[in-house]
């Protein structure tokens, strides 16, 4: 069993790892900066990932967690919607947050990995997306009669694709606006985040 302080190293690796892929891009940063930006020595940082390459799992399980943690915040949200763009735009903020050339190296090692994932069924909250999107179609926030597993399903495969071409082309456009824009357009509502702020 690891120690919190095991954690805690191993989290302040990840987040200064993440800072300088976002400033120098991924393949600028070399094991030995992301040691000294941490205030860890190399063996440190070899007991905690096995290479540069693996902080690339930490990131996206990092996302997830984040994700997570939300939902015990989310529960003076007014409508189903909102909790439900919450879950997306803290994806959003993370992908803003680590840049494109980060958020295109994540995806560039998940190819490479070979893993035959269950997309987007093994995702962090997609099952929790279908209870919510059940829960808007019953309350009437949305007019979209399908499967809430299906517009689920539908909504993590365009979001994923809404962020990989975020990536490839260097972050030039509002990623949280096309995010909303795809909510709406797949369960066929006008939800605005204001909304639930009231």
């Amino acid at each position: 069993m690891k120690r919190k302080n095991d954690t805690n190293t191993k989290d302040r690796i990840l987040e200064e790892a993440i800072k300088l892929f976002r400033e120098r891009g991924y393949d600028n940063v070399t094991v030995m900066q992301i040691c000294d930006a941490a205030g860890i020595t190399k063996r440190t940082f070899y007991y905690h990932y096995k290479s540069k390459d693996e902080l690339i799992s930490g990131v996206t399980d990092l996302t997830g967690v984040r994700a997570e943690k939300l939902i015990s915040a989310m529960v003076n949200r007014k409508t189903n919607l909102g909790i439900l763009w919450e879950i997306i735009h803290t994806y959003s903020r993370n992908t803003i947050n680590m840049g494109p050339d980060l958020t295109m190296q994540v995806y560039i090692s998940g190819f490479r990995s070979g893993k035959k994932g269950n997309f987007p069924q093994d995702t962090h909250m997609f099952d929790t997306a279908v209870q919510i999107i059940e829960n808007a179609r019953d309350s009437g926030e949305i007019s979209n009669p399908a499967n809430a597993r299906d517009m689920a399903f539908i909504l993590y495969d365009a979001l994923r694709g809404i962020t990989i071409t975020w990536a490839a082309e260097n972050g030039n456009f509002d990623l949280d606006a096309y995010y909303l824009k795809t909510l709406n357009t797949v369960l066929g509502s006008d939800y605005a985040p204001d909304e639930d702020l009231r």
